[in-house]
């Protein structure tokens, strides 16, 4: 490969070329007039692409690409790191179950969060902040509105949740929960 990263033209496939050059040129062909014509075509096709970016600019594009799988490699080295704090891998283990006192007076268990907050119809975008939050206190009410809502007919109210243990919710007996089998703990 040159240090455009092009693989050697006469090493490709003729559909490899087509497809090439039709993205550098924004076209649409089906095939070259012969296989001597398509090489001279994406050469041309390539230097004028090159042409428009300076290499200078091609070696800051390749560095920055460099530092973003550095910094990913980092975070994902520090994610590995925290599961060895025990009292980091302590929370995480932890589950619960989630009891809804819902606006008309309906108590409902859940496995979950999601679970709780796909069965009332509300947005999955919110539950994952709503849980850290209810995990810190316990006791969270969720209000509704438009945009966190659904289903129409829950907008515009209060919803109290609580969290259970995981022991508690499963000695509870099936009748008492919404979708037993679904989602995982929360």
């Amino acid at each position: 490969m040159s240090r455009f990263e092009y693989k050697e033209v006469s090493k490709m496939s003729t559909a490899e070329m087509v497809a090439e050059y039709n993205a550098i040129m924004k076209k649409q062909i089906k095939k070259f007039s012969s296989r001597a014509n398509g090489e001279k075509q994406l050469e041309k096709a390539r230097a004028s692409k090159q042409g428009d970016m300076h290499w200078c600019d091609m070696e800051l594009k390749r560095r920055r690409n460099e530092e973003e799988a550095t910094q990913a490699r980092h975070r994902v080295s520090v994610a590995i790191r925290s599961w060895q704090d025990p009292e980091v891998r302590a929370k995480r283990a932890k589950r619960h179950g989630v009891v809804v006192e819902c606006p008309d007076g309906v108590v409902r268990y859940y496995k979950s969060v999601k679970v709780a907050f796909e069965d009332l119809g509300f947005s999955l975008g919110a539950h994952i902040r709503f849980r850290q939050k209810l995990k810190d206190k316990g006791e969270y009410k969720f209000h509704t509105g438009m945009l966190n809502c659904i289903d129409r007919e829950n907008r515009y109210k209060v919803f109290n949740f609580k969290l259970i243990t995981e022991s508690a919710f499963k000695s509870l007996p099936s009748e008492n929960y919404s979708h037993p089998q679904e989602g995982a703990t929360s």
